[in-house]
C-alpha cells in the first residue's frame, strides 16, 4: 500500500487518540477554512555576486565564462545566479541572461555580444592601416587614389605594401612608391 493509500484508508479515518475525532472530519470542518493560499511567487533564493567583465566581454561564474554585450567589457557587473539561469545586471538593469551550466571550463556565449566590438576593431584596424600607409609620404597618397580608382580590394594591396615595409624598410618602399608614381605604374 502506498503512503497516500495508507492515509486515505487507515490514518485519516480512524479515531484519533487525543482529539477523539477522525482527522479527515476534523480537517474538513475546522482546519481547511483556516488555510491561506500559497504564495504564487516562489521565494527568491538566488545567489548574488559581483564580477568585472574581462576584455573579451565575459564574466566568470562557478568555473564557466558567460558573455556580456561588448560595451560592458571591463565594467563591474552583478550576477544573479539561480538553479537554472545566470542573470547579469549593470546598475540594477538586466543586460543579459544565460542558461546556467553546471560543467566546468565552458564558455556560454551569445555571438551578438562581441559582434559590435569586433566590428569596431576591424574599423579601427582599417583606419590604422590607411594612416600607416599614408605615413609613407605624398607618393603613397597618390598611389592610394590610383588604387581607389582601379581596384576593388584596396585594403589587400595596402596590407601587401605595408608588409614590404616590414621586409625591406620604409625608405626602400618609399623609393619604390616614388618610382611607381613617376612611371604611372
Amino acid at each position: 500500500m502506498s503512503f497516500k493509500g495508507w492515509l486515505e484508508k487507515t490514518a485519516n479515518v480512524r479515531i484519533h487518540g487525543t482529539t477523539r475525532q477522525q482527522p479527515l472530519v476534523s480537517f474538513n470542518s475546522e482546519e481547511k477554512n483556516a488555510l491561506l493560499p500559497l504564495n504564487p511567487h516562489r521565494f527568491d533564493c538566488a545567489r548574488i555576486e559581483n564580477r568585472s567583465a574581462d576584455s573579451r566581454c565575459r564574466v566568470w561564474c562557478d568555473g564557466n565564462q558567460y558573455s556580456v554585450p561588448s560595451r560592458y567589457a571591463g565594467i563591474n557587473l552583478s550576477l544573479k545566479i539561480t538553479s537554472e539561469n545566470v542573470y547579469i545586471y549593470h546598475d540594477a538593469k538586466l543586460i543579459t541572461s544565460h542558461l546556467r551550466s553546471y560543467y566546468k571550463g565552458h564558455t556560454i556565449a551569445d555571438p551578438g555580444h562581441c559582434k559590435l566590438m569586433l566590428d569596431e576593431r576591424q574599423t579601427a584596424a582599417r583606419q590604422n592601416l590607411k594612416s600607416d600607409f599614408l605615413s609613407l609620404g605624398q607618393d603613397a597618397a597618390t598611389m592610394l587614389r590610383e588604387l581607389e580608382a582601379r581596384m576593388l580590394n584596396i585594403e589587400s594591396h595596402m596590407k601587401k605594401i605595408m608588409l614590404l615595409v616590414e621586409i625591406y624598410g620604409k625608405i626602400m618602399v618609399q623609393s619604390a612608391l616614388m618610382s611607381a608614381v613617376e612611371n604611372q605604374v
